[in-house]
């Protein structure tokens, strides 16, 4: 009975383990439309005791930003928009 409960327990331990399997390589490749499209870079951190002008041109790098992401997202929704994409592309 003691090697049953020992065995059984060993299993449950060691079945997390067995259920990994080798991690597969998967390659995302967005539609061509998409792949035109530019994520901007976020602007500069803001430093902790700004003075007036770093504000200001801060507020000026953040509205900047804020004009490109737009930008960006209306690309991608061109893209999306594209009768020829398959659902994978639409997932991607």
């Amino acid at each position: 009975m003691k090697q049953l409960l020992v065995l059984v327990t060993a299993f449950i331990l060691a079945a997390p383990a067995l259920a990994q399997d080798e991690a597969e390589e998967f390659v995302v490749v967005l539609p061509d439309d998409a792949q035109k499209c530019v994520l901007p870079a976020s602007p500069d951190a803001i430093p902790e005791n700004a003075t007036l002008d770093q504000l200001k041109e801060a507020k000026a790098d953040i509205a900047q930003f804020q004009a490109q992401v737009e930008a960006f997202r209306g690309c991608l929704q061109e893209a999306e928009a594209n009768p020829a994409n398959t659902p994978g592309n639409k997932q991607a």
